[in-house]
């Protein structure tokens, strides 16, 4: 009976020597320790006696099973389909614990889930009692290893198994699973090919089992060379050649999106003193804690590199401008000095960083990485804490970026910082509804006053950026809400019936981390200002991407009363989609958009776009620098509802605000002897 379920099974008739054949092979197949080629070959030439038609059996280096579980899987299905009296079949695999617990089945399910001690369960859903069949050696009494004490007994159905098959599968000299069979139905059971064949498929799942394990861990190795291959051993930074790649890849993206891909050259400019000071462990703290005080200072997709044993890299792409370039090598400095501040205490050494910017410096990355070099070695002519751009024309902008960040820090120490007010226009009265405050320094150069228009600091929102860089954002905002809540106090005295309202520029940090509405309340209480007469302006290109930071800043401010004005708008810094998702009390369109309405077709769709987006939001649209009547005439046939500007009228000191010969509009609407706008 055996014999006739076997050829039924197995697609033909049994060779006679297929036993013979098994017997000898299954011996050597199931000792202890890894096939070698002579075991290999062995298994296939019985595959080849035992399946002759049905070729079913397993080929050990078969490289279409990737994983266990689908090792797994291929042999219960061979096992199910030809093995002799196998009905049902199961694969318990050691755990980390040592213990063994079932993790496949065919022919019936485990539950629960495949947990140590889970049963098999028939397919068809019909509950059955469990009942444990000891075998106190593997296969029919007096074959095989004993089990040891962490094996557990084959599990089989009361009523349904009548024999169970245990098969070693071994990895090496390990064993790690067992290959369960089990007979459901007749009278014999497992035959002596049975137990050939078991032993055969436990065999090629042991070799599978070696050969997967085995590539692993040759992926791993690899994995490994290549890191050391293409990252600096001490801090685990990239290498050169890898940064080379990673910058032709930001400078192909930053073509196609035509922004800015800027690489910094940075000089640490403390080795030599610290290793002569304090050893060589000092240097690699230095080396180590500079490359994590980097990488936490910038986006996921810049890249930080160590180049040779004297400098790092920081390859930046989509950098919108020059001078946004500029404000990152000063983040840089500053993120190096707190890093190098908890590990060498005292050192009070600063980088000198070199900047290449693209494409102004070149397009490769060959070229890109040579010009950030040859900047760093001007900035380390310059001494610590020196910024370098490779171009002449950059580098002056830069410079006299720092120059004006060296006078506001100045003014701030000195408390000299003096501002004025630029009246904003409604335009369909030309009467004036709110005050822009402006700064001035006293006993300094202009902040405002810039050498080109290019300069940084061609706007009261370049100055934000300054005070930015230099660390000192809380100050000047604390220093813009104090002026102003005095001056509020001053002009309510005078005016006490004009809705009075002034826009303070603020920096996208203080807004994130809500240090802003800490001092505009506090100010507010000292001063006993109403929240809502003083509103903040930002500028949209130094807002940065919709955060929960940011909005959870701008929602506390909401509710404490200060309204949020997004300044500069052009769809480039951030997205018009991004601003809707914000509670917004206005926007205004960027300076160079108005100062092109009506002669730039691109310039003319931005500011219909804003128009359209203030539209939607219900918030009212304003406009800067107003430079013509004709302007003013245009912004208001869009749909503008404010403007501010040196067309509609000039910026005054605090204590001429009401006086009746400011040149504009006065408070209540009457003119004070012709208007400049007329």
């Amino acid at each position: 009976m055996a014999r006739d379920r076997a050829e039924r099974d197995g697609g033909g008739s049994v060779p006679e020597t297929g036993s013979h054949a098994a017997d000898d092979v299954s011996a050597r197949a199931r000792s202890p320790g890894a096939p070698d080629g002579v075991q290999l070959r062995a298994l296939s030439d019985l595959t080849t006696r035992l399946f002759p038609r049905s070729g079913a059996a397993l080929d050990p280096t078969s490289q279409d099973i990737t994983t266990s579980a689908g090792a797994f899987e291929r042999v219960l299905e061979i096992a199910v389909l030809h093995v002799p009296g196998a009905r049902a079949a199961a694969v318990m695999t050691r755990t980390v614990a040592g213990s063994f617990v079932y993790t496949a089945s065919r022919g019936f399910e485990l539950a629960p889930g495949g947990e140590e001690g889970a049963h098999p369960r028939p397919l068809g859903g019909a509950e059955a009692t469990v009942r444990h069949i000891r075998h106190g050696r593997e296969g029919t009494a007096g074959e095989g290893p004993e089990r040891g004490p962490d094996v557990p007994t084959p599990l089989a159905l009361e009523d349904s198994v009548i024999e169970t098959l245990s098969l070693p599968v071994y990895v090496g000299s390990e064993l790690l699973a067992f290959l369960e069979l089990y007979a459901l139905d007749g009278p014999d059971g497992f035959d002596q090919r049975s137990h050939a064949l078991g032993r055969l498929l436990a065999a090629q799942l042991g070799s599978m089992l070696q050969r997967l394990a085995l590539e692993e861990a040759l992926e791993v190795a690899c994995s490994r060379l290549e890191q050391e291959a293409q990252h600096d051993p001490l801090t685990g930074l990239p290498n050169r050649p890898l940064l080379l790649d990673r910058l032709a890849s930001a400078l192909a993206r930053d073509r196609r999106a035509g922004h800015v891909t800027a690489l910094f050259s940075i000089d640490l400019g403390a080795t030599a003193r610290v290793e002569q000071e304090r050893g060589l462990a000092a240097v690699e703290a230095l080396w180590i804690a500079s490359a994590a005080g980097l990488r936490s200072a910038l986006r996921e997709a810049d890249t930080v590199a160590r180049c040779g044993t004297e400098a790092l890299a920081v390859v930046a792409g989509g950098v919108r401008d020059n001078e946004s370039a500029h404000t990152i090598a000063i983040t840089l400095q500053f993120e190096l000095r707190r890093a190098l501040a908890g590990v060498l205490p005292g050192l009070g050494q600063q980088a000198m960083i070199g900047v290449g910017v693209a494409p102004t410096d070149g397009s490769s990355a060959e070229a890109l990485l040579l010009a950030a070099e040859a900047a760093r070695s001007e900035a380390r002519r310059r001494g610590p804490g020196s910024v370098a751009f490779n171009t002449d024309s950059l580098d002056a902008t830069a410079r006299s970026r720092e120059r004006a960040s060296a006078t506001l820090v100045e003014a701030l120490d000195r408390r000299s910082l003096s501002v004025r007010y630029e009246p904003v226009l409604r335009l369909s009265d030309r009467r004036w509804v709110a005050l822009r405050l402006r700064v001035e320094t006293s006993g300094a150069a202009p902040l405002s006053a810039p050498a080109d228009s290019a300069s940084p600091s061609s706007s009261v929102h370049a100055l934000v950026g300054l005070a930015d860089d230099a660390r000192r954002e809380d100050e000047l905002f604390e220093a813009l809400v104090e002026h102003a809540s005095r001056d509020l106090n001053r002009w309510r005295e005078l005016e006490p019936h004009h809705p009075w309202r002034v826009l303070i520029p603020l920096s996208s940090r203080l807004l994130r981390d809500g240090r802003a509405e800490r001092i505009a309340v506090d100010a507010s209480r000292r001063f006993r200002v109403p929240a809502g007469a003083i509103a903040w302006s930002i500028d949209a290109n130094r807002l940065g991407g919709v955060s929960s930071a940011l909005l959870r800043g701008l929602a506390s401010a909401r509710r404490a009363g200060f309204d949020l004005i997004v300044d500069d708008v052009n769809g480039q810094g951030l997205p018009l989609r991004a601003l809707a998702e914000l509670p917004l009390a206005g926007l205004t369109l960027a300076p160079a958009t108005v100062r092109n309405l009506g002669t730039d077709q691109r310039d003319d769709a931005m500011a219909a776009a804003v128009a359209a987006l203030a539209g939607v939001l219900n918030i009212p649209l304003g406009a800067v620098e107003v430079d013509s009547v004709g302007t003013a005439d245009r912004l208001e046939a869009i749909g503008c509802a404010h403007a501010s500007g040196p067309s509609l009228a000039t910026a005054r000191p605090a204590e001429a605000v009401c006086e009746p010969d400011w040149e504009g509009p006065r408070p209540n609407g009457e003119r004070s002897g012709g208007d400049p706008a007329e």
